[in-house]
C-alpha cells in the first residue's frame, strides 16, 4: 500500500507539471543556420526505386537537375529528373 501512495503522488506532480503554462522561449543557435525541408512526389514510371536507406547514396548533379540514387541490391544507378520529377532510366 505505501508504493501505492507514493505513485499516487508521484502522477500529481506530473499532472501539476504538464498543466503549467506553455513556454513561449525561443532559441536561438545561429543566424547563419537555415533548414528547410522539402516533399517531392516523382513518377517512378513503374520502377521500383531504391528507397531502403532514406536516399544515402543518393547525390544531386553538378547543375542540380539530376539526382542518381545508387540501388546497392541491383548494383544500379537510378536517375531521376528533378524539374520533370520522374525517373529517367537506370544506369547498370
Amino acid at each position: 500500500m505505501k508504493h501505492f501512495s507514493s505513485l499516487k503522488i508521484l502522477l500529481g506532480i506530473i499532472l501539476l507539471l504538464s498543466c503549467s503554462k506553455p513556454s513561449n522561449e525561443t532559441l536561438q543557435f545561429s543566424d547563419n543556420v537555415k533548414l528547410e525541408i522539402d516533399t517531392v512526389l516523382v513518377d517512378s514510371q513503374g520502377e521500383a526505386l531504391f528507397l531502403n536507406w532514406n536516399l544515402q547514396n543518393a547525390s544531386l548533379s553538378t547543375d542540380s537537375k539530376y539526382l542518381y540514387n545508387l540501388n546497392i541490391t541491383e548494383t544500379s544507378l537510378e536517375k531521376i529528373d528533378l524539374d520533370d520529377l520522374q525517373f529517367v532510366n537506370k544506369i547498370i
